[in-house]
């Protein structure tokens, strides 16, 4: 029943790709566990595509950064992708995106790059400390 509504786009260049993206209804993404998809899920989130994936363990770490962004479907299988798909379909896009700019935000570079700054600051204040773990200030030495 998506006939009408599916499109297999081929190559796009990035202004077109945007727009694509902007515009979808679903993102479909039946990823296997031993695939990589963050670059193309990176895409999808920046770009506020509301996103239909397998269960795997990366969308699990997704999620948990901001409960039910990416909507799933399990098992893995062409029913279970097809029954969910359907059912997304007829849920407002503002539902489907819900998560996603809170996601967008924890994902963000400036986000992570002040965490590891944080952990960096920490640990070379735990050195410096005469009382800091050993093995603390062993990870710290040059290799």
């Amino acid at each position: 029943g998506v006939r009408g509504r599916l499109e297999v786009s081929g190559y796009l260049d990035d202004a077109a790709y945007g727009a694509t993206l902007r515009q979808a209804d679903l993102a479909v993404c039946p990823f296997e566990d031993n695939k990589a998809a963050s670059g193309s899920l990176s895409s999808l989130i920046a770009l506020d595509c509301p996103i239909l994936a397998s269960d795997t363990p990366l969308i699990a770490e997704y999620n948990a950064l901001s409960a039910g962004a990416i909507a799933t479907f399990s098992p893995f299988t062409p029913g279970a992708l097809a029954g969910r798909t359907r059912e997304l379909l007829g849920t407002p896009r503002e539902q489907l995106t819900r998560g996603l700019g809170e996601l967008r935000e924890r994902l963000s570079i400036a986000r992570i790059a002040a965490q590891h700054v944080e952990t960096y600051r920490r640990l070379l204040d735990d050195r410096s400390d005469p009382g800091a773990s050993p093995r603390v200030a062993r990870r710290m030495e040059p290799a």
